[in-house]
């Protein structure tokens, strides 16, 4: 969706923007950072970054800058049946769940309880019936598959369970490569998937200014193959980032630009997004928090993004809350327009409570709502002279209504949001329909999920070559 320009917010100025961008370049010039590859190293080096002491590497403002000239402005990112399904360029906003929670809230008994494969495929089952869920992750982090080879199982289960796209986490590349062979499976091969990728694979430095052995592969795999993947981190205010906002904003980029360069040195407009989930550590608790600055971080490196034209990632429909209540909803809300006016591009984690420990169903038909809602908002309001009814005021005139006017019938469809959940009746009618609750809503929904929604099947022939991937990586592990 094309979003009104002025329906937007900025955190920062374009000079601030710069003063950031020239201290994350002088903090990889004068710094620099651990790079825990030999491969990537010997590639850093040629293209002129210099060697420091033990994995230490500084990388010259130059050599960050002539590969941010070949990053692609647009992101293009297919379903399941290779159809167009999200443009990550510009303002377009879209939303999905997050990743990886090794609690879910059971909707059954409203008790936290570890989750399980079953719960990644009904997950996933539920994000292919909301409407507003654009993209798809794993949500639970699978008790009971084989610890080696989870991430294989997880997407198995997924793939299986929606057609939209899916962002992937990966144990390491080898998971990466399993899972591009179940990909090339149901794309019909693997150029086929390639030229229309379901998959954005998402890969994590160490901040600070730590990268992997295991980030560095996955991410040299993607670029490679000209695969979308997200280079983020989770720098945290006072912890792994100087207290300070505006320096964990150095921090973020200073080590995505460190991605950024191998990737277009590897493969010079290889697709790759900016961003993170930065946040403050909580020193009343010492955690991690999904409040409010994470949101307002998240919205600076938007702006970032914006200035630099490279796509961004994102966080929304998330909450601190240990449950489904008064500060679920507030922060979902909040999260969720923070994350669209901010122009956010792939914003995730749609679903999350109790600081991504915790799954939730129901977080996430709850977030549905509130996207659908905020996307009303983003569209705006349109000025012109249809709109603007001049005519139409002058024929109906001082003291009467419009309600059976022409030009009424005509656009109040498109205008007028219409709620699925959220409660316009009279108190009356409210009443007499049973009282219900937004919370009361919002479950009988899920159930409605539950119980009558089913994903569009993969052949038989693919679910059978699955199957056996699976098996082979069984008897592997």
């Amino acid at each position: 969706m094309i979003t009104q320009p002025s329906i937007q917010f900025r955190v920062l100025r374009g000079d601030q923007i710069e003063e950031i961008l020239w201290a994350a370049l002088e903090v990889l010039a004068r710094t620099g950072v651990e790079v825990h590859d030999e491969q990537c190293r010997s590639i850093l080096i040629r293209a002129g970054a210099h060697a420091g002491d033990g994995d230490r590497i500084y990388l010259p403002a130059g050599l960050v800058q002539r590969c941010l000239a070949t990053v692609p402005p647009s992101v293009r990112v297919c379903d399941r049946g290779g159809h167009t399904a999200m443009r990550l360029e510009g303002h377009r906003a879209y939303f999905g769940a997050g990743s990886d929670t090794p609690y879910v809230l059971d909707c059954e008994t409203g008790e936290r309880r570890a989750a399980t494969l079953a719960d990644v495929e009904t997950a996933a089952r539920v994000a292919d019936a909301l409407t507003n869920v654009d993209f798809h992750m794993s949500l639970a982090l699978a008790s009971d598959a084989p610890p080696a080879v989870y991430d294989r199982y997880a997407f198995a289960a997924m793939v299986r369970n929606t057609v939209k796209p899916i962002v992937i986490t990966a144990a390491d590349r080898i998971g990466v490569e399993d899972i591009l062979e179940m990909c090339y499976l149901v794309a019909g091969g693997k150029g086929a998937f390639l030229t229309n990728p379901f998959v954005v694979l998402y890969g994590e430095y160490t901040s600070p200014l730590v990268h992997t052995p295991t980030a560095l592969s996955k991410l040299l795999l993607a670029s490679e193959l000209g695969l979308p993947q997200v280079y983020t981190g989770s720098p945290l205010a006072g912890g792994t980032a100087p207290a300070t906002f505006a320096g964990v904003l150095v921090v973020a980029m200073a080590d995505f630009f460190v991605g950024m360069t191998l990737s277009q040195l590897v493969r010079p407009g290889a697709p790759i997004l900016m961003g993170g989930v930065p946040s403050i550590f909580e020193m009343t608790h010492a955690n991690i928090s999904y409040g409010v600055e994470m949101h307002l971080l998240c919205a600076a490196l938007s702006d970032i993004g914006h200035h630099l034209r490279i796509p961004t990632w994102s966080v929304a429909g998330s909450s601190d809350a240990k449950v489904i209540d008064e500060q679920a909803g507030i922060e979902c809300a909040s999260s969720v327009i923070f994350a669209a006016l901010s122009g956010a591009n792939l914003i995730h984690d749609v679903g999350y409570l109790d600081m991504a420990m915790t799954g939730s169903l129901e977080m996430m038909v709850m977030s549905d709502e509130v996207i659908a809602m905020t996307r009303r908002a983003l569209r705006g309001i349109e000025v012109n002279a249809e709109t603007l009814a001049i005519d139409v005021i002058d024929r109906v005139g001082p003291g009467r209504h419009f309600l059976t006017d022409d030009h009424t019938l005509k656009h109040f469809r498109a205008e007028f949001w219409f709620p699925g959940l959220i409660s316009r009746e009279t108190r009356a009618a409210w009443e007499e329909a049973g009282r219900s609750t937004f919370g009361d809503r919002t479950k009988a929904r899920l159930q409605d999920i539950l119980n009558k929604h089913q994903p569009q099947p993969l052949p038989g022939d693919v679910n059978r070559g699955i199957k056996a991937i699976l098996e082979r990586i069984a008897r592997e592990a």
